[in-house]
C-alpha cells in the first residue's frame, strides 16, 4: 500500500465532506422540487372535488403524471376559474 501524506488525508478529507456537502444539498433540492409537485397535484384535485364533485379518474391520472410546476400552477389557476369540469379538460389540462 503506498504511502499516505498528512497533507494528502487531510485533502482526501476535506474532499470527501465538500462531496457530502453538495450530494446533501442536491438531494435536498430534488426532494423540495417533488414536495411541490406533490403539493400541486393535491390542490388541483381539491379545488375540482371542491368545486365539481364527481372527478373522472383518467384527469385524477393524468394530473398525478404532471411533473411540471408551472403547469400545475396553470391547472389549479384554471380549476379556481372554469365553469364545469368538461371546460377545465378543454382549457390545456392533462
Amino acid at each position: 500500500m503506498p504511502y499516505v501524506t498528512s497533507i494528502e488525508r487531510m485533502a482526501k478529507k476535506e474532499g470527501w465532506q465538500k462531496g457530502r456537502q453538495e450530494g446533501e444539498q442536491e438531494g435536498w433540492q430534488k426532494g423540495q422540487q417533488a414536495g411541490q409537485i406533490l403539493s400541486l397535484q393535491a390542490a388541483v384535485l381539491r379545488v375540482l372535488q371542491a368545486r365539481f364533485t364527481d372527478i373522472p379518474d383518467s384527469l385524477r391520472m393524468a394530473l398525478q403524471q404532471t411533473q411540471e410546476a408551472g403547469t400545475l400552477a396553470n391547472y389549479l389557476q384554471q380549476a379556481a376559474t372554469c365553469p364545469n369540469i368538461r371546460s377545465f379538460r378543454l382549457l390545456g389540462s392533462p
